[in-house]
């Protein structure tokens, strides 16, 4: 046979595969099929073929089909060999035509056999920056393959890291986790990438590489050395250029300590040229004319342990110099300000310095309010807005003889996932609650009204509580839809036949994730329906509220425990801590009950400082709702922590002349973090401004407003994330609806707009694909817009009524 293609489902992200390619990949669901050389196989061979891959917990792969047959075999004989019959699905042979050649392979890999057979030896060297130590996990014929673990030791933050490495015999093919750059002498500089980009002080990162040639006996690492004119022990200086724009440019220096004794601060002179700097990370920058600047370390820049290494970074505005200058500082250095003299005042940051109005974001808003209409599942109302949308599923919960119509669509599927649903209900409500001015502002309030009334009505439906006091038989009903089924299907939801199994959370299979989030969406939503008038529902909705979050302290336990099916698409990695904070503080809001204030503050745990607010981790929106409700400085601190790796030390995509590139924390729906972010720094800024700190508020708000500009199209491509917002946006996001089409694979732009969608969004380069099969970068879903939505309407709030 001279092809093959298996479905695999698993829980992780593969970031590198050889001897097969990826096809297509739906949730945890991957269709693979042989590579060119990899493919043919004779009757009776056997082929091996691998991949790496990064994933939170559960590593287990299982296999689903073979060319179009199902398999069922017990968990221990996946790994057996197995008869493969030709291929007869159409669907995948149609997936194996539409999708792009195969990138070519270097080399067909197999598989060591035998014990002890794989190679171990390591070589460590302190190079003042980094550590590495490398092992060789796979060999074939012309080459081998190599796990590099980067260890960061410095004390401070790599973003990214850098180290240059020996090639001796053997040349770099393919690499994983870093970009290779060839140098000369066979000296080559590995760089940290995507998800292998930044390191934190003691964090470590395993990345690797293709070899092509003869395996080393040892690999060579090293600092890199570049010289700077006037040292007189002053530190050394690397400049590199990274991600240029049109009229700039990006620069990361390399600061190497190399004078025997700390400095706290360091600081160099450099040279303008024809350039001016606009923006800074890890060092200050003051001006001291005749075209020099004295950059100081600063924040986690600033201190510089002897024989340390730091990377720190500007972005420049002209033309950037074949080579840049650097001298030392000794002679220029400002005398130092004696600490009790008390600071001059200094101005918060402008309102708005980037190129969108407020009218922009009111616009933006109204079409994220028209999205949540086209996710609308059930009997439509009357008024529904969406030409294109009808009713659908209209029979779900009739097996449990339950009505479980309503609610949402949970992306450019089906399915009604009961999490994701609750946390984007939740963070809705939030926004209308705290911008509700903006939201009106923008003419969108009755449309987000609408949309927390509606979610929540099915929600009621939901929780079925027996009628009865007694928790031990109440019976949430969390998912409707099964993810495989649906997903296997690519057409309208009215036109839909396949099952829609429900699955049940009971006191004998609890699921607290989703119970308590649901809690949280009722006592949120029922905020913002009795500030609309809707006084009963929202007292409904409170006793509801309170009797569910009884229910989750009562009967805890991991909803994938009790719904095994969902852990493909939405397993809780953070447990249900965070849900069990978030609940009890939107309790405590919506009765003033100060038990739920007890709760609130005794299940919170800042396990998301270096995350974002997403629908898996609430810790850090519940440390926004516990900081502006006590005023504790350890919510605050929380806070801080939170905001300052997103501005100083995450991974950003390149900017522009007005924009300093968006926050890049993960490559599936890579704009909703920055998205959310920004919704809780709007939050964050305002009380910063309420404690008298204006500066940081100042540069809170700069952050966040940066972040949706870049969304909207303040970016190198000028392109807008948001579906129907201005010139150039997403024409083909991955929706079943909006593509009015049943093949994925049909070629044509989408059928429908699907206004207001924030699609996946960007890699770290800043390169998106708007291609209908790309769900990576083009799915949408109903948790993308939820943190979108409230900072559209804080900035139409700042921007129309606080002028």
């Amino acid at each position: 046979m001279n092809e093959w293609t298996v479905v695999i489902a698993f829980a992780g992200d593969i970031t590198e595969i050889w001897g097969a390619e990826i096809v297509t990949r739906e949730g945890d669901l991957y269709t693979l099929t042989g590579t060119a050389m990899a493919a043919p196989l004779s009757a009776g061979d056997v082929l091996d073929f691998g991949f790496s891959a990064r994933c939170k917990g559960d590593t287990t792969v299982s296999l689903v089909s073979v060319n179009g047959h199902l398999v069922e075999l017990p968990a221990e004989d996946t790994a057996e060999a197995l008869e493969i019959a030709p291929s007869t699905d159409p669907v995948l042979e149609e997936q194996k035509a539409q999708s792009s050649p195969p990138p070519e392979e270097p080399v067909s890999a197999t598989s060591l056999d035998g014990e002890g057979d794989t190679d171990t030896s390591s070589y460590f060297q302190d190079n003042g920056r980094v550590e590495a130590e490398w092992e060789i996990f796979e060999r074939f014929d012309g080459g081998f393959n190599t796990y590099l673990t980067i260890m960061n030791d410095t004390g401070v933050a790599q973003k990214p890291w850098s180290l240059l490495m020996h090639t001796d015999g053997f040349e770099v093919s393919v690499s994983w986790g870093m970009q290779v750059e060839n140098l000369k002498d066979g000296w080559v500089r590995l760089t940290g990438a995507d998800w292998g980009a930044a390191l934190q002080p003691g964090q470590e990162v395993t990345v690797g590489f293709t070899g092509l040639g003869v395996e080393p006996v040892e690999i060579l690492f090293g600092a890199e050395v570049s010289e700077t004119l006037d040292t007189n022990g002053r530190p050394e200086v690397t400049a590199e250029l990274f991600d240029p724009f049109e009229g700039g440019f990006n620069t990361y220096l390399t600061i190497t300590n190399d004078t025997g004794a700390d400095l706290s601060p360091w600081s160099v002179i450099m040279e303008l040229g024809d350039f001016t700097i606009k923006s800074a990370w890890g060092m200050t920058v003051e001006d001291l004319g005749n075209g020099r600047v004295l950059l100081t370390g600063a924040d986690w820049g600033a201190a510089l342990p002897s024989g340390g290494t730091i990377t720190v970074g500007f972005t420049g505005l002209g033309t950037a110099p074949e080579t840049f200058v650097f001298h030392a500082a000794d002679a220029t250095e400002p005398t130092p300000k004696d600490p009790s003299e008390p600071e001059e005042p200094t101005a918060p940051t402008p309102v708005n310095d980037g190129p969108f109005s407020g009218a922009d974001y009111g616009e933006a808003l109204e079409h994220s309010m028209q999205f949540y209409y086209a996710q609308y599942s059930g009997d439509l109302p009357d008024n529904h807005p969406i030409s294109w949308r009808g009713d659908s599923a209209l029979t779900d919960g009739a097996e449990v003889g339950r009505d479980l119509t309503g609610g949402w669509y949970d992306a450019g599927d089906h399915v009604k996932f009961g999490l994701p649903m609750a946390y984007t209900a939740t963070v809705l409500a939030w926004g209308a609650d705290v911008f509700a001015d903006g939201y009106a502002a923008a003419g969108a309030l009755d449309d987000v009204v609408a949309h927390v009334d509606w979610v929540n009505d099915y929600f009621l439906r939901a929780y079925d509580d027996r009628g009865t006091a007694d928790l031990s038989d109440d019976i949430f009903y969390a998912q409707v839809g099964d993810g495989h089924l649906d997903h296997a299907y690519w057409g309208a939801a009215e036109d839909m036949d396949m099952e829609r199994p429900v699955y049940a959370l009971t006191a004998e299979a609890p699921g607290t994730e989703v119970t308590a989030e649901t809690a949280a969406a009722m006592a949120s939503g029922a905020i913002v329906l009795a500030a609309s008038g809707s006084h009963e529902r929202a007292e409904e909705l409170i006793a509801r509220a309170e009797k569910l979050f009884a229910f989750s302290e009562a009967f805890q336990g991991t909803y994938t425990d009790a719904i095994p099916e969902v852990a493909d698409f939405y397993a809780s990695w953070t447990g249900y801590q965070d849900e069990m904070a978030w609940a009890a503080s939107w309790l405590y809001k919506a009765t003033g009950d100060e038990t739920y204030l007890a709760k609130a503050e005794a299940y919170y745990h800042a396990q998301g400082v270096y995350w974002s607010l997403s629908w898996d981790d609430k810790s850090m929106g519940t440390a926004m709702r516990l900081a502006e409700i006590t005023g504790d400085e350890r919510y605050v601190a929380d806070l801080e922590r939170h905001f300052t790796y997103w501005m100083e030390d995450i991974a950003r995509t390149p900017g522009t002349e007005s924009n300093d590139g968006m926050g890049w924390l993960d490559q599936w729906g890579s704009a909703r973090y920055p998205a959310n972010t920004a919704f809780l720094a709007l939050q964050y800024a305002e009380l910063l401004e309420l404690r008298g700190a204006r500066h940081r508020a100042g540069e809170i708000e700069a952050f966040a407003r940066d972040q949706i500009d870049y969304l909207l199209g303040d970016n190198p491509d000028g392109f807008s994330f948001v579906v129907g917002f201005g010139d150039d946006y997403a024409l083909n996001p991955h929706h079943r609806n909006a593509s009015g089409t049943t093949d994925v694979f049909d070629a044509g732009d989408n059928a429908h707009t699907l206004y207001g969608a924030l699609v996946g969004g960007p890699d770290l380069l800043g390169q998106h694909d708007d291609s209908r099969e790309n769900y990576i970068d083009n799915e949408v879903a109903i948790d993308y817009n939820a943190g979108l939505s409230g900072a559209l309407a804080g900035l139409t709030e700042m921007e129309v009524l606080m002028v």
